[in-house]
């Protein structure tokens, strides 16, 4: 037993716990591990606690563990590592997302939301705090910010053989892949068809524009992946040439 590792994730329900536990025992399976993996979701639907385990190795004979034995806690919301710290191993890591969520009572005025939840995380484990809502919001797609959180602890994994990146990709909804835009990244150079950008953008049969990438897609807007426009004709006179490294980093000097 001494080569397993378990993970603890923690949030609150609706965070996306469940799926960063999904893209981790995708990963390991790929490579080769035995995986067990355990959901609690708790009181999800009402923004209550969720957790979930994960536990990987040559070989997991049960998917749960007792307190003081996970190895990594992943926190989507700082109030949840403190619930459930307990439950780390003193030489542990903790990954949490400083972030807060008011519950109902909070929210309400009959409890106080917890001051110092990451500092109290700090005095007694090794722990990593990331702005993770931040970021994801900073990248045009609040919801992503587990999969944020999860690039964070990836090297806490220990596991560097694995194309995490690309088991994300695989992970994801397939409403994402659709169009190939799971495989966009920041700085590719795109055209897009039929689209108008000579004043202003809109449909245009025949029209084509050549654009950067610059933001990832956008629930809340309700748009896909953000185009900075370099080149637009109302014609087909623009024609494009897919190039795999099509991306402005690789014209870029230094």
């Amino acid at each position: 037993m001494n080569d397993v590792k378990s993970c603890l994730l923690v949030g609150v329900g609706g965070q996306g716990a469940i799926l960063i536990s999904k893209i981790m025992s995708n990963g390991f399976m790929k490579a080769g591990y035995d995986v067990k993996q355990s959901e609690v979701h708790g009181m999800a639907q009402r923004g209550g606690s969720v957790s979930t385990q994960v536990r990987w190795g040559k070989k997991v004979y049960g998917p749960v563990f007792g307190k003081g034995e996970a190895d990594i806690m992943v926190a989507l919301e700082k109030m949840e590592a403190v619930r459930y710290a307990e439950f780390l191993n003193p030489n542990g890591v903790a990954v949490i997302n400083d972030y807060a969520i008011k519950s109902t009572t909070i929210a309400s005025g009959a409890e106080e939301y917890p001051e110092g939840c990451i500092e109290a995380m700090q005095k007694n484990f090794k722990t990593i705090a990331v702005p993770a809502s931040d970021i994801a919001i900073q990248l045009g797609n609040p919801k992503c910010m587990n999969v944020v959180l999860f690039g964070a602890m990836c090297d806490s994994l220990g596991c560097p053989e694995i194309d995490w990146e690309q088991v994300v990709a695989e992970t994801v909804p397939a409403k994402v892949k659709e169009l190939g835009l799971d495989k966009l990244r920041f700085g590719d150079i795109v055209m897009l068809q039929d689209c108008d950008n000579m004043y202003g953008r809109g449909f245009l049969t025949g029209a084509v524009a050549i654009g950067v990438i610059i933001h990832s897609d956008c629930m809340l807007a309700g748009h896909g992946p953000g185009v900075t426009v370099i080149m637009a004709s109302q014609k087909p006179l623009i024609k494009a040439k897919v190039v795999a490294d099509a991306n402005i980093i690789n014209g870029l000097k230094f």
